[in-house]
């Protein structure tokens, strides 16, 4: 019996520590803008103005990925004196650029799926709005926590 209760414990190891770096801190631009997002919510209840208020913050979010994402090309394709950094930076500019190409396509194809659930409804563009909002706020973070320790100043 102890030996399973150690053998579990061992298994669940790994998980507890992935568990920890998700907690990395977030964009610190994202908690004005999920700020606003509850404010004009609260403000303006509603199918409709919701969706309209998520819109704005989508736009937001947009913006800041754009920048973001602008920022860290910038970095990966810097001169470097060292010549395996160059390479380095060289091939994760590659795999970023094939990332975000994905994720695009993965973005839009999830939203519509998940907006599916009121197909014809009402309800259906404030999902597909709702769920672009958090795509593309999950994918700041994502990028802001993966390039960060590498150039620190890429939030600025």
């Amino acid at each position: 019996m102890r030996v399973l209760v150690c053998a579990l414990l061992i298994a669940i190891a790994p998980l507890a520590c992935r568990a920890e770096v998700q907690l990395e801190p977030p964009h610190p631009a994202l908690a004005a803008i999920q700020a606003n997002l509850d404010r004009c919510k609260d403000a303006t209840p509603g199918n409709t103005l919701e969706r309209l208020c998520t819109m704005d913050s989508s736009k937001a979010v947009d913006a800041l990925l754009n920048k973001l994402y602008g920022r860290i090309v910038a970095k990966l394709k810097e001169p470097t004196s060292n010549d395996h950094d160059a390479k380095e930076r060289a091939e994760l500019l590659k795999r970023l650029i094939a990332s975000e190409r994905a994720w695009i396509v993965y973005r839009d194809a999830d939203c519509d799926h998940r907006s599916g659930y009121m197909l014809g409804g009402s309800g259906e563009p404030t999902i597909y709005e709702d769920c672009l909002f958090t795509m593309r706020r999950d994918r700041v973070n994502d990028l802001f926590r993966l390039y960060n320790d590498r150039f620190p100043d890429i939030a600025n």
